[in-house]
C-alpha cells in the first residue's frame, strides 16, 4: 500500500479557506509525493503560487510543488518533485492513466456537476461553482466499473449527510464535472508523481570477527580465575592454565614487576 497523505479539511482554517480548495489539494499531493516530509499550510503555500488570496490554478500548484527544490527541503534525500500540467483539451484518459498507475491527480470540477452526478459523496449542496480535489487511488469492480479515491477538502462531515475524510467515487461521473468547468469542454489539472527517494548506497563493513588463539584463550583464564573467589574453583582454572601455558609458553600479555620499559626512539 502507498503512504497515504493526511486529508486536509478548507473550511474554517483561516481567512482564505473559503477558496483553498486548489491549496489544500496541492499540500496533500506535496505530502504523498513526498511521504510526509513536505506538507505545508496555506500560510506558506499561497506566497510560493504568488496568490496571497482567491483561487487557483493548475499552473499555480505547479508553481508551488516546483518551488520545493533545495537539498535542504528536500531532506537531503528527495529528488525534486516532476508534475505535469493539463489546461483543456480532451484530457480526462491522461488524467484516468496516471491514476491507474497509483499516483495522483489534482482536478478542476465543476460542482455543481459533481453534486448532481454524486449527491451522496459531495461536500456541498449549494455550491456550483469551480472547485479543486485531490485524487488519489483506483480500484475497479467485479462489472468493470473504475473508482477512484477523491480527498476532496469539502468533504469534512461538517452537517449530516456530508461525507468526512477520502471517498471512493464512480470516475465517469468526476470526468463529466471536470469537463464543465469552463464553458469550453476541457480538463485542468496537475498530475503529481512521487518524488524519487535516494538513500544512502554505502554502509561501512562490519570488522571481520576474531578467530580465538592459544594465547586469548589463555588470558581469558587468567581473567576468570582472578574473579573466582572459591578456592576449589581457582585451583581448577588455574590446573587448565598451567596445561595451556605447558603447550605455547607462559603469558606475557602484562609485564611483570621486573621488566623495565624500553626505549622508543633511538
Amino acid at each position: 500500500m502507498t503512504y497515504q497523505p493526511v486529508f486536509q479539511p478548507q473550511l474554517g482554517r483561516g481567512p482564505t479557506s473559503g477558496e483553498d480548495c486548489g491549496v489544500r489539494s496541492t499540500q496533500m499531493a506535496l505530502d504523498w509525493a513526498t511521504e510526509g516530509l513536505i506538507a505545508p499550510s496555506p500560510k506558506y503555500l499561497r506566497p510560493r503560487m504568488g496568490a496571497l488570496e482567491g483561487g487557483t490554478n493548475p499552473l499555480l500548484w505547479k508553481k508551488a510543488i516546483d518551488s520545493f527544490d533545495t537539498p535542504k527541503e528536500l531532506g537531503n534525500e528527495w529528488e525534486p518533485i516532476n508534475s505535469r500540467v493539463l489546461t483543456g483539451g480532451d484530457n480526462w484518459d491522461a488524467v484516468m492513466e496516471h491514476l491507474r498507475a497509483g499516483k495522483s491527480a489534482v482536478v478542476a470540477v465543476n460542482y455543481g456537476v459533481y453534486y448532481m452526478k454524486m449527491p451522496k459523496r459531495s461536500g456541498s449542496s449549494t455550491f456550483k461553482g469551480a472547485h479543486a480535489i485531490f485524487f488519489l487511488g483506483y480500484k475497479k469492480n467485479s462489472a468493470g466499473v473504475e473508482y477512484i479515491k477523491a480527498w476532496d477538502p469539502l468533504c469534512d462531515g461538517r452537517r449530516p449527510g456530508i461525507p468526512k475524510g477520502p471517498i471512493w467515487v464512480p470516475a465517469v461521473n468526476v470526468g463529466l464535472a471536470a469537463d464543465k468547468v469552463l464553458p469550453n469542454p476541457g480538463i485542468y489539472a496537475l498530475l503529481v508523481e512521487q518524488a524519487q527517494h535516494i538513500g544512502s548506497g554505502f554502509t561501512p563493513p562490519e570488522p571481520p570477527e576474531q578467530s580465538p588463539t592459544f594465547a586469548s584463550v589463555l588470558a581469558d583464564l587468567i581473567e576468570l580465575r582472578d574473579t573466582l573467589d572459591q578456592p576449589e574453583y581457582v585451583d581448577g582454572v588455574q590446573s587448565i592454565i598451567d596445561d595451556v601455558e605447558a603447550l605455547i609458553g607462559p603469558y606475557r600479555g602484562m609485564a611483570t614487576e621486573d621488566e623495565e620499559p624500553a626505549q622508543g626512539v633511538n
